[in-house]
């Protein structure tokens, strides 16, 4: 694997194997520190902060095949101090998964997205966190794993909780009964998030 050679040369010292890195998974920390901060200068200013804190700790990682996962809980630990030191109100971005070609269709699933936004950013931290890697940036069960650090039995059971945390917000707020065939992860990104970044506002 060239990520796994790549890290190899960056723990001894290779700057410009690190670099490689920072091309490689830049894009993913920009969007993952995004989706939580909701500011697109702050999440590169965090995405700068992540791969700094990485390359000064490089050699405490132990497992090169766990560079990703490692990375990103850097991001995610950046992300989380940051909103407990300012208080950044959050909001989160979704896209709807499947493309209408009714006017009428595309403006229930928008008014259904705006929903399902507006459910999510009353969900508690770790309810939303599990939906966003889950549902919304559609990592595998091992790999939020590895990125939160607890057992793929806790993964299921916090993402069937918070699934039914939402469900119950958007019964209630809306009196919708919500099925399994409506869940978050229809609406996902298929372009950019900046690109979404004016209609979210």
């Amino acid at each position: 694997m060239i990520e796994k050679e790549l890290v190899r040369k960056a723990k001894k010292g290779e700057v410009s194997a690190f670099a490689q890195l920072v091309e490689i998974y830049e894009k993913d920390i920009i969007t993952y520190c995004y989706y939580i901060i909701r500011d697109e200068e702050e999440a590169k200013d965090l995405a700068q902060e992540t791969f700094l804190k990485a390359f000064v700790n490089l050699k405490s990682l132990r497992n090169e095949e766990d560079f990703k996962y490692w990375l990103l809980r850097i991001a995610r630990n950046s992300c989380f101090k940051k909103i407990k030191k300012t208080n950044i109100e959050r909001k989160l971005i979704s896209k709807e998964e499947e493309k209408t070609t009714s006017i009428v269709d595309e403006m229930l699933e928008n008014e259904r997205r705006n929903k399902i936004v507006n459910a999510l950013n009353k969900l508690d931290k770790k309810d939303k966190e599990i939906i966003i890697l889950r549902d919304i940036q559609e990592f595998s069960y091992d790999e939020i794993s590895k990125i939160l650090k607890i057992s793929m039995n806790l993964v299921k059971v916090r993402l069937f909780r918070a699934r039914k945390n939402l469900k119950k917000i958007i019964e209630d707020e809306y009196g919708e009964i919500w099925d399994n065939k409506k869940r978050v992860k229809k609406f996902k990104f298929n372009k950019p998030w900046w690109s979404f970044r004016k209609s979210c506002k």
